[in-house]
């Protein structure tokens, strides 16, 4: 049963590239092609970047002989990075996972349901970790020689290091869960932690990369600072070769795994079918307030989206980019201002600039692309109310441009006259925002539409794996990257005021023509899903 199991793990996960969400056919060859493709580009970037990072910190640490820190600061590094990344799917996909009512009243043993699901936790933790730790592995043996033994102790610790990142992000995923199931409104507790966790990763990154430059100075007093910390001294020194710090770390980490796991098969089923955030409900007679049938599908839409975590997090992360950098401008718009009058291309063209900035912020809030997925198996329900196919999707474009906009521009506006621009520039560079984030909203509901996941089981994959999200991102990059080439050939010609006049006027265009066909054309396939 416990190989059932996990195989429906593997199943689901591998069903999203071969399988459609819609109908249950077979993807065509072409798009298992294109989304493998996705799958290997986005590995070599990261093992790119973890390779650049490392061959930094190794050429400042191994002259001093301190190649066990490079090792213990890289492996550390990943685990973190493995661990904040998998404490989600550690709450959804083990405690949220909606299967888990159907599998527990089964008669299979609810140990086994867990152990599937942290095995497949391990192995995303597997390949995040060994993304970022064999690069590192591969630089050393560049940077300080072909060492054999070193080569196969970090292959056993890409192995072993999984472990501890599977249990940090189990434990994570535990606390998220135990803290959800005591309250009544389980997404802002979710969402408050999850940002927490992403906050201090990315701190962490910035950290190190600001270290960098400090490591060659300050190498042997951090040296001495991380060794005394046992489990990072050890994980260097394996990396390094010393088999006997292999079977002291390998105890440590088997072990910290077990407890892990005594703690979560204790509290899983007790967990996973909680309802103490449930209040009873008391009815009062009151007035009937009757809306619009508009505003009730816009209503709707909001609260969907407030009541899923991984909608929030996963599209909604730019929003929340949008407002932290116009928090920053207005705490540091001098020092802003200072800087634009050094940088020759900022004086230039600062609009241009907080356009491009505020564009690829955009493209991080594809709020509409996964609304058609996320409406599931109970998809019915809403076609069958008293609405037309377009008022559903007027609803959910309205969704998107009420979240994705007032961020947008106000970081536009509030950027281009940090800058100097003008009141004019400044209106057509919010012009130009606004249209792209309706044309970014109109990809997305239409491959949503043309590509729906009716059929998951957890909220993530339909979030995260689901074309429609894919669409909204790539849309205003792909665009953007269509004006910049048009900027090289008639930028210096048009100017910057005629240069945003011109991008404005096409995008606007090319969003109307898109929001046109979702309407039209969308409405029709809505009759059909």
């Amino acid at each position: 049963m416990l190989r059932a199991l996990f195989r429906k793990q593997v199943m689901a996960f591998a069903a999203f590239f071969t399988v459609s969400g819609r109908d249950g056919r077979r993807r065509s060859r072409g798009m298992i092609l294109a989304w493998s493709l996705l799958a290997l580009y986005l590995a070599v970037a990261l093992a790119g970047m973890s390779a650049m990072n490392a061959w930094g910190i190794f050429s400042a640490l191994l002259p001093m002989d301190l190649g066990w820190l490079a090792f213990a600061l890289t492996g550390l590094a990943a685990v973190a990075a493995s661990s904040v990344c998998c404490a989600f799917f550690a709450w959804s996909g083990i405690y949220q996972a909606r299967d888990n009512e159907l599998l527990l009243s089964l008669p299979i043993p609810a140990w086994q349901i867990l152990l599937s699901r942290v095995s497949w936790l391990y192995l995303m933790a597997l390949a995040l970790t060994a993304g970022m730790f064999l690069p590192a592995a591969a630089v050393y043996q560049i940077l300080a020689g072909f060492r054999p033994l070193a080569l196969a102790c970090c292959l056993l610790l890409t192995l072993t290091l999984p472990l501890l990142a599977a249990a940090l992000s189990c434990l994570i995923g535990w606390l998220i869960a135990l803290a959800a199931a005591r309250v009544r409104r389980k997404a802002p507790v979710v969402v408050t932690l999850s940002l927490l966790g992403i906050a201090g990763l990315y701190w962490g990154v910035f950290q190190l990369q600001s270290a960098l430059g400090a490591l060659a100075v300050r190498g042997e007093a951090l040296g001495g600072a991380v060794g005394r910390f046992l489990p990072l001294r050890l994980m260097g020194q394996v990396a390094m070769g010393d088999l006997g710090a292999l079977t002291d770390l390998t105890v440590l980490l088997c072990l910290t795994a077990w407890l892990t796991w005594k703690l979560l098969s204790v509290s899983f089923f007790a967990i996973a079918t909680a309802r103490r955030g449930e209040r009873k409900t008391r009815y009062r007679e009151q007035s009937l307030r009757l809306r619009s049938p508009r505003r009730a599908l816009l209503a709707r839409e909001l609260a969907r989206f407030a009541a899923s975590p991984a909608y929030m997090l996963n599209c909604g992360m730019g929003a929340v980019f949008m407002l932290a950098a116009v928090a920053a401008m207005l705490v540091k718009g001098k020092d802003l201002r200072v800087l634009a009058a050094q940088v020759p291309f900022l004086a230039e063209a600062g609009t241009l600039a907080v356009c491009a900035a505020a564009a690829i912020l955009v493209s991080m809030t594809p709020i509409s692309g996964p609304s058609i997925s996320l409406e599931g198996r109970q998809l019915w329900i809403l076609r069958s109310l008293p609405m037309t196919g377009k008022m559903a999707l007027q609803a959910k474009i309205h969704m998107h441009l009420l979240i994705a906009c007032p961020p947008a521009l106000a970081l536009t506006a509030l950027g281009c006259r940090t800058l100097g621009a003008g009141w004019g520039q400044t209106a057509l560079a919010m012009g130009f925002i606004l249209a792209l984030t309706a044309l970014g909203g109109s990809a997305g509901l239409w491959a949503g539409l043309l590509w729906p996941s009716l059929t998951w089981t957890s909220e993530t994959v339909a979030v995260k794996q689901g074309i429609g999200t894919m669409a909204g991102m790539l849309a205003p990059l792909i665009w953007l990257l269509a004006l910049a080439g048009l900027y090289l050939a008639l930028g210096r010609v048009l100017g910057t005021g005629g240069y945003l006049l011109l991008a404005a006027g096409l995008t606007a265009v090319l969003a109307a023509l898109a929001l046109g066909w979702v309407l039209r054309r969308g409405a029709a396939r809505w009759e059909t899903l």
